[in-house]
């Protein structure tokens, strides 16, 4: 029972992971623009997408981003943000735990400015980026 309630919320997040992943793959990319941060080295790339088979514009009631930035102090950040009828889902995958814990403390921070702007977060994930297993 203690090892089934261990590996349950594993998971359902694995799950939820998979369903937001395969709905990325129905996108199409839209732009991709190099990013720099207050002058310092980084590097990263944006990406807006839109569904297959639209007419050119992005849906402001339904589009996916992805940005994905090296930085001095947080390591490699991927993001994944969805939003669909001002509801927005937010998934990010960190180097360590420290940038994790830090991430999950601003949960109410991201809430409230979302919220202003008229949106609701209602879904946020932060992952540790597992190492690639070399053979």
């Amino acid at each position: 029972a203690v090892a089934a309630a261990t590996i349950r919320p594993m998971i359902a997040d694995a799950v939820g992971a998979m369903r937001l992943y395969q709905q990325v793959t129905t996108y199409q990319t839209f732009v991709q623009v190099p990013v720099q941060l207050n002058d310092q080295h980084t590097q990263g790339e944006l990406y807006v997408m839109k569904r297959k088979g639209g007419r050119g514009k992005i849906d402001a009631s339904d589009f996916t981003l992805f940005l994905s930035l090296d930085t001095e102090n947080l390591g490699h950040l991927e993001s994944l943000a969805h939003a669909k009828n001002k509801q927005v889902s937010l998934h990010f995958q960190v180097d360590n735990a420290d940038i994790q814990n830090m991430l999950r403390e601003t949960r109410q921070t991201l809430f409230e400015g979302l919220k202003k702007k008229g949106y609701s977060l209602v879904d946020m994930k932060v992952r540790i980026q597992e190492e690639q297993v070399t053979n």
